[in-house]
């Protein structure tokens, strides 16, 4: 078994849950047989994850070229639905409430990640007293839960 369908092998017919559950078989049978380096597996899948969102960004254009030809606004292409849709941006920045608003929230933001870059100097479970800048006050803070998890990243 090969780790990936060549383009055309996954059916046509499938729907999206379908093709989920042939790619989880396809994962869990790779991962038993044994047969594979699971490490170098998942970097190069990291690089066709690459290639392949890459490829649909550059051909996206050109569908949409396409679909809009077909002078349909939905179309049924092997057991996919293909719609053509109309977005509208929005530009709000020539409104002064909403800049007022945009930058109270932006204060806040900043705010919310100087208490989270205090709260990441404590030592589990340690307690410490601070004073308010602005108010004077005493205030407790407790060092937060902290989990661990381990991950993977691929630079390609």
């Amino acid at each position: 078994m090969g780790i990936i369908k060549p383009i055309g092998a996954i059916g046509r017919s499938l729907d999206k849950s379908q093709i989920i559950a042939l790619a989880t078989a396809d994962a869990e049978e790779v991962i038993v047989s044994g047969k594979f380096d699971m490490l170098k597996v998942y970097t190069e899948l990291k690089r066709y994850e690459l290639y392949l969102k890459t490829l649909i960004d550059k051909t996206k254009e050109v569908a949409l070229e396409k679909a809009i030809e077909q002078d349909e606004k939905t179309i049924e292409l092997d057991n996919a639905r293909i719609t053509i849709y109309r977005r509208r941006v929005y530009d709000f920045s020539s409104d002064d409430k909403w800049n007022s608003l945009k930058g109270d929230l932006d204060y806040l933001q900043e705010m919310r990640k100087g208490r989270e870059a205090l709260l990441k100097e404590l030592a589990p479970g340690e307690t410490r007293e601070i004073v308010d800048e602005k108010t004077g006050e005493i205030e407790t803070i407790t060092a937060p839960p902290v989990e661990t998890k381990l991950g993977l990243i691929v630079k390609l």
